[in-house]
């Protein structure tokens, strides 16, 4: 989602570049922070734009100081409120209500999310792969006859050297993205989607130019991708979620057979029941779809990300959780724990 949100930022922010006026600056500075705030990859698409507004502006006979304080001081009061608003999301920084009404500390998440993607041995949980993956693999992958026709482009710009001031920041900043994120050792797909709007913007005036194969190509490729990345890569991800979220009960009702529990939902007790999931080679899974609540007695899941670990770990890992008799026959609507302390009961 952050990936398709901040191709949605990049394209308003290569409209608002195309408008004169101060106001529009403010606006380019509050899209460009957004946009980073929302993903790390965004700045190294986006950093052309800001480039692109200043240099229009002196073209354009404007102060070159004023649309760079205008566009700097959108940015930074957009910064300032996402930083107030992801620390009180995270819970550094709290609200009283009254004088002084805030107390603790900022987060930075842009920063956090920096700290944490310098360092290799953490891209190495998630996948080590070669640095040429994202310009030979995965742009073809997710823009196919686009990303050829846009080579095509930038060919005929470099031998004629006319195009727009737009067109050359659309071409900038798609290669400005796929060079920067290729530095990192981990290259997935969907870091750059948001080279989608750059990649529009500088072949427009190619298609009316483009043969019908093209167009072939273009309509099976986008019909190909539709069925695999809208219907099959990682599409049982949130039916189980949502199956699971049935397990999740705010009351149960339980008969003990020696160290089990054959459990229902209903009743009073105060049990605490927790199922345990571990999710192996996915997404990070959309957890608010359990609408679990926050009362810790009852029914719940706790899904466990065993992402990047090797085999031996994950083995490891499941051999030392807790394992229920798998003798005991429950009854329609039952599930069986197995009791680990006084009242909790896992499975």
């Amino acid at each position: 989602f952050s990936n398709a949100f901040a191709s949605v930022v990049l394209a308003v922010c290569f409209w608002m570049l195309t408008r004169v006026g101060r106001r529009w600056a403010v606006g380019l500075g509050v899209g460009l922070a957004l946009g980073s705030f929302t993903h790390i990859a965004f700045p190294m698409f986006a950093w052309p734009l800001g480039v692109a507004s200043l240099v229009s502006a002196t073209r354009g006979g404007r102060s070159l100081l004023a649309n760079a304080m205008c566009l700097a001081g959108g940015g930074v009061l957009a910064a300032v409120g996402m930083v107030v608003a992801d620390s009180l999301y995270y819970g550094s920084l709290h609200w009283h209500g009254s004088y002084p009404f805030v107390s603790g500390s900022l987060t930075f998440t842009v920063l956090n999310n920096l700290s944490y993607n310098s360092q290799h041995e953490n891209l190495a949980t998630h996948g080590i792969q070669p640095r040429y993956m994202h310009a030979l693999v995965n742009m073809p992958l997710l823009f196919g006859p686009l990303y050829i026709l846009a080579i095509a482009g930038l060919w005929g710009f470099l031998r004629s050297g006319r195009s727009s001031c737009v067109g050359m920041t659309a071409a900038g900043s798609v290669i400005s993205g796929v060079a920067l994120l290729s530095i990192a050792p981990h290259q997935e797909a969907r870091f750059l989607l948001p080279a989608l709007p750059g990649l529009a913007i500088s072949t427009w005036r190619y298609v009316n130019l483009a043969p019908r194969a093209f167009w072939y190509a273009w309509i099976v490729f986008n019909a190909v991708l539709f069925v695999i990345f809208g219907g099959m890569h990682q599409a049982g991800v949130v039916p189980v979620v949502a199956f699971l979220g049935e397990s999740v009960w705010p009351h149960a009702q339980c008969r003990t057979v020696g160290f089990d529990a054959l459990c229902s939902a209903g009743g009073s007790g105060g049990l605490e029941l927790t199922t345990k999931v571990f999710l192996i080679s996915t997404y990070l899974a959309p957890r608010h779809l359990l609408a679990q609540p926050n009362v810790v007695a009852g029914a719940r899941v706790d899904m466990v990300d065993l992402v990047g670990l090797e085999m031996e770990e994950i083995r490891d890992i499941v051999a030392r959780s807790v394992r229920t008799n798998a003798t005991l026959v429950p009854k329609e609507g039952e599930l069986v724990f197995r009791r680990t302390a006084d009242k909790r009961y896992e499975r």
